[in-house]
């Protein structure tokens, strides 16, 4: 009775101590489990925000091609004109220079 009554106890105190190391190791897997919430919960929050970034990038990207497209559209613009102008200053050049000609033409004529 001796012999399985200190069986008994020494099973006791093994099962005592399989029972804290459980806990133990119960306490560190939670623990772990914690901080791999804490981390997915950083990194979801880190993605949203490099997600809106990347939005408002596109977003300044957009907006400064459409006033490239804008700034293009009037330099074409402007080069149009300034090539009218060009040609309305080499037309009056010319009739200037008619007029001259038959100027002298008419003073030579008149002397």
């Amino acid at each position: 009775f001796e012999q399985i009554s200190s069986e008994n106890h020494g099973l006791t105190i093994a099962l005592d101590e399989l029972r804290r190391k459980f806990d133990i190791d119960k306490q560190n897997l939670l623990t772990e489990l914690d901080n791999l919430r804490r981390a997915k919960d950083a990194l979801e929050q880190e993605k949203r925000l490099h997600d809106q970034e990347l939005r408002q990038l596109r977003d300044r990207t957009r907006v400064s091609s459409d006033e490239l497209k804008n700034a293009h559209d009037k330099v074409r613009i402007l080069e149009q004109q300034f090539e009218q102008q060009l040609n309305q200053n080499k037309i009056l050049t010319d009739e200037l220079h008619h007029s001259k000609l038959e100027t002298s033409n008419l003073q030579r004529s008149l002397n």
